[in-house]
């Protein structure tokens, strides 16, 4: 079977903490997937090498079988506990300049009625729930 997602040995340092120390799975196509630990145990730091924010100093990262990389990236995304969206700036506004980052991006609609924001389009940032705000952003 050919999995999405294979982490194998990911390592990283940050001087002498390590951070990461040989951390392995494989995630099969259609699983909802999640790091789950402590305070400090690397989760977030194995989330930014496998997004490519941060450079691991050793393992491999493979998507769909192939070294990660800019295809990931565009397939898939990370949500963040904490991100800011411009206050300015309605659902609509946000969706199409986020759109942009993309080359295919999906169509403002779909992507509104996916995330259950058709209703909220024309409503600024901070009139949005937390749940809504969160759903606008992984949009």
């Amino acid at each position: 079977m050919q999995y999405i997602l294979s982490v194998k040995e990911l390592r990283k340092r940050f001087g002498d903490f390590v951070a990461v120390d040989g951390v392995s799975f494989d995630v099969r196509p259609g699983i909802c997937f999640g790091l789950l630990g402590p305070n400090g145990a690397g989760k977030t730091t194995s989330i930014e090498m496998i997004e490519g924010i941060t450079p691991a100093d050793s393992g491999e990262i493979l998507f769909k079988g192939r070294p990660a990389g800019q295809a990931f990236r565009e397939a898939c995304g990370i949500q963040f506990q904490h991100t800011a969206l411009p206050d300015f700036l309605t659902t609509r506004e946000a969706l199409a300049l986020f759109a942009k980052f993309y080359r295919q991006p999906v169509p403002l609609a779909q992507l509104a009625s996916d995330c259950h924001l058709d209703d909220y389009l024309d409503h600024y940032a901070t009139r949005l729930s937390g749940g809504q705000r969160q759903r606008l952003l992984l949009a």
